[in-house]
């Protein structure tokens, strides 16, 4: 960062982002950290196209992804809507391209989105892994068909520690938090609530983002999503 002329500034930032980030860092040391953010008010339903970001999106069967109308607070929406197929069915948002977040950084994300359906028939997730149900290594919030509440996650090749409920699922927007406190604990939060720490089971595989939604019967279900944010910091081999 430059200020006008060329004189470099060098200083400390500390505050919040607008999504609840703390932050503080040197002014200069841009390098060492990565934001990005994304409102999803921009982009269309074709994958790779969604969002400012280029999200892909996979629908197996017949569901499909739409814009909806905004409403108050969330400025943009996209809904994802599920096959009407029992079991396997299901619509996944995640980044474009190969996994490319690395467990080992340290990272904070926020997503904000919305389940339209709360019943034993439907599952959820939002965080880090990939399209396999379950992921073979994850970080992420979830709430499987025989449950009420949404837990959080970590799962190493397979092998997983899970918190104890984080909050009783329902059918409002809600911001899911996820993040690295120290190089050995992930925290979980759901609107800024108590967080619940585990200690086992992180994974070392790099993953991606994944916002999902599974339909265990033959009745499609839909999942409204509105914000990502995503924070690394601490990167120092490009410094």
């Amino acid at each position: 960062m430059s200020a006008p002329g060329g004189v470099g500034i060098r200083g400390r930032a500390a505050g919040t982002d607008h999504a609840g980030h703390s932050l503080a860092f040197l002014i200069d040391d841009y390098p060492t950290m990565s934001h990005m953010c994304d409102d999803m008010m921009t982009g269309n339903n074709t994958s790779g196209q969604v969002g400012v970001w280029g999200m892909t999106f996979a629908v197996i069967g017949a569901g499909g992804v739409t814009r909806i109308a905004s409403e108050a607070g969330h400025p943009g929406i996209w809904r994802m809507t599920t096959d009407s197929v029992a079991d396997g069915n299901h619509g996944l948002f995640t980044w474009t391209g190969n996994a490319h977040h690395l467990n080992s950084e340290t990272f904070d994300l926020l997503v904000n989105c919305r389940w339209n359906q709360i019943n034993t028939t439907v599952r959820h997730r939002v965080g880090f892994g990939s399209s396999a149900e379950p992921p073979v290594d994850g970080m992420y919030i979830e709430k499987l068909a025989a449950d009420t509440s949404w837990f959080g996650v970590c799962r190493a090749s397979s092998v997983e520690t899970r918190t104890a409920a984080l909050l009783t699922a329902d059918t409002s927007f809600h911001t899911f938090r996820i993040r690295r406190l120290n190089s050995s604990t992930i925290g979980f939060t759901i609107d800024r609530g108590e967080e619940a720490l585990v200690t086992a089971n992180i994974p070392t595989a790099v993953t991606n983002v994944i916002v999902y939604v599974e339909t265990a019967e033959a009745v499609a279900k839909t999942l409204d999503f509105d914000l990502i944010d995503y924070l690394v910091t601490g990167m120092t081999a490009r410094v």
